[in-house]
């Protein structure tokens, strides 16, 4: 529980560092992402997916949306960790298969998937005839990555979906609409130019508007101040620009 949590009389920590399905703001690249996962699993005839996007833009939070939207007779499985043996990864899809229906074809996600071995791909493309034609593999990548996996997907006839940080007006909504959850009603804890300059420092990624606005917010309840200001966020990021900024899910 943060300090301001008490300070500013919330039912709960507005600013969780993980981004939460909970607060997750409709933007337009959380929607324009999320249709055309959607449509491209359901008409696509390729097997493989890429979805890219920057670290902590919320590709997880966008496979918790999928998955609770999906209406599809496909069972779905998500790996977390693609960079694990391939015995291990394919124990984890077993255990989320259901084993009464051993011949359902499934959609697989593949998080962390830059950090995919040789090894792991090839045991991958022997799944990927043994589980049959309508099987759906998403690989899930950092934008930023240097690995060859998004070539060799892209040579399955892939399509590429990016998922892109939200703008400054999807960032103020994002920020109001957690304070106002957290707060159970209506609640002004940030200054426009506050949220202004959050936006700006995390560059419109949910997950480092996070930890911006945490550590913002607990300051603001230190000093006893009644709202966040914009220097109370320029001295967040200078206290966290001295560590390094801890990038906890896709």
């Amino acid at each position: 529980m943060s300090q301001a949590t008490e300070a500013f009389w919330l039912l709960s920590d507005p600013f969780e560092p993980r981004p939460d399905i909970r607060f997750l703001v409709p933007s337009r690249p959380i929607r324009a992402a999320l249709a055309a996962l959607q449509q491209m699993l359901q008409t696509q005839e390729a097997q493989w997916t890429l979805l890219v996007g920057p670290p902590g833009v919320g590709k997880g939070v966008l496979i918790q949306l999928f998955a609770e939207a999906w209406t599809g007779a496909q069972p779905i499985v998500v790996i977390p960790d693609a960079s694990v043996p391939y015995g291990e990864l394919s124990g984890q899809i077993r255990e989320q298969l259901d084993p009464s229906s051993p011949d359902s074809e499934p959609i697989i996600f593949l998080e962390g998937a830059e950090a995919l071995s040789p090894e792991v791909i090839s045991a991958l493309e022997r799944d990927e005839e043994e589980m049959g034609p309508s099987a759906r593999f998403v690989v899930v990548l950092d934008q930023a990555s240097q690995s060859p996996v998004p070539d060799w997907v892209k040579r399955r006839g892939a399509g590429v979906i990016p998922l892109e940080p939200m703008d400054a007006k999807e960032t103020q909504l994002y920020v109001e609409r957690r304070v106002r959850l957290a707060a159970g009603g209506e609640r002004d804890l940030f200054e426009e130019s506050a949220i202004r300059e959050l936006h700006r420092r995390a560059d419109g990624l949910p997950e480092a508007i996070n930890q911006l606005a945490r550590r913002a917010l607990d300051r603001a309840a230190t000093q006893g101040e009644p709202w966040v200001t914009t220097d109370a966020v320029t001295a967040a990021a200078r206290y966290l620009g001295l560590m390094t900024l801890p990038v906890v899910s896709a």
